[in-house]
């Protein structure tokens, strides 16, 4: 019985430790669960801005299994891209990259969403987003402006954002190393078997709990792991409106191509409005009529003509 309390005790500590203990640490700690990716997978220069020539000459492919450190830290890098491209291209240009992308493997290169609007109007547009790891991401991005030559369109607007991970990973391992520890304990105190009945069924309850939290933050260590392994690529694609369709009569094709639509438009106004006004109508009806009668009877009043006043003067 001392030997179960003891062991619960130790249960409540730890677990205690998992949720506060990380908080107090002051330095990073190696983490036992993930192997560091080579130094050279992204170079941070002194004033914080990301070196890519250092990181597209290392030669060493990233693993899904492992999360890259730059400059000692956890970072998911977002890049976007904003291309400008002919409206005939564009559809084209976007199936380009996304083969890309795919030639690449699903370990390199994942399309997460695309979609395309207004094909073949001056107004056409695009998006596709990818998440890339760093050996595919950096290449590719350093290579898109020349490869966008052959479509004739070019890059107008680019940024790159970073997420720092590094506490969340480091406290997330933290309470994943001391539940598994718990775990172990519980587990070794039913195999003794030592305690009642309905001390080994508080330990089962207590070893089910654990498990499910420890399911929790390895699920969680798991979605961190992807987050920095694999970068967030952007392109968005814009029509480029050429100068022989800026004509000066583009306004007036313009109207009679939306003549029989705003006829139509118009029309339902109409309706909209009539809709409104006929539940109001005998309203307004009343309302005018009882002005016209007050009206007429005032005006009646004001023409009614007053009896002079005549005062009989005696003979003098």
């Amino acid at each position: 019985m001392m030997k179960l309390n003891t062991i619960l005790l130790t249960a409540c500590v730890l677990s205690l430790a998992a949720c506060g203990g990380s908080e107090r640490e002051t330095e990073f700690r190696p983490l036992s669960r993930i192997s560091p990716a080579p130094e050279s997978s992204y170079a941070v220069t002194d004033d914080g801005a990301l070196d890519l020539s250092a990181a597209a000459s290392s030669g060493n492919a990233s693993s899904t299994d492992s999360v890259p450190q730059r400059a000692g830290r956890f970072l998911a890098y977002t890049h976007n891209r904003t291309i400008s491209a002919p409206t005939d291209r564009l559809r084209d240009l976007l199936e380009s990259h996304m083969t890309q992308c795919e030639d690449a493997g699903p370990e390199n290169c994942l399309v997460t969403n695309s979609n395309v609007h207004g094909l073949e109007t001056n107004y056409a547009s695009g998006n596709l987003a990818l998440k890339a790891s760093p050996d595919w991401a950096i290449p590719f991005l350093e290579g898109l402006p020349e490869s966008l030559g052959e479509f004739n369109s070019n890059v107008y607007a680019s940024s790159t954002s970073t997420v720092d991970l590094t506490a969340q990973i480091i406290d997330t391992d933290a309470r994943l190393e001391a539940q598994t520890t718990l775990r172990d304990r519980l587990q070794q105190l039913l195999e003794s078997r030592e305690g009642d009945l309905g001390e080994l069924l508080s330990v089962e309850r207590e070893l089910a709990r654990v498990q499910s939290e420890l399911d929790s933050y390895e699920s969680q260590l798991a979605n961190l792991r992807q987050r920095v392994s694999m970068s967030d690529i952007n392109l968005s694609y814009e029509a480029r409106v050429s100068p022989t369709s800026q004509s000066v009569w583009r306004p007036v094709t313009e109207a009679f191509g939306d003549f029989f639509r705003n006829v139509a438009f118009a029309l339902s106004s109409i309706v909209t409005i009539l809709a409104f006004v006929l539940p109001w109508l005998p309203v307004i009806v009343g309302l005018i009529w009882l002005f016209m009668f007050l009206f007429r009877k005032a005006f009646r009043k004001k023409k009614t003509p007053e009896a002079p006043a005549t005062t009989e003067k005696g003979d003098a």
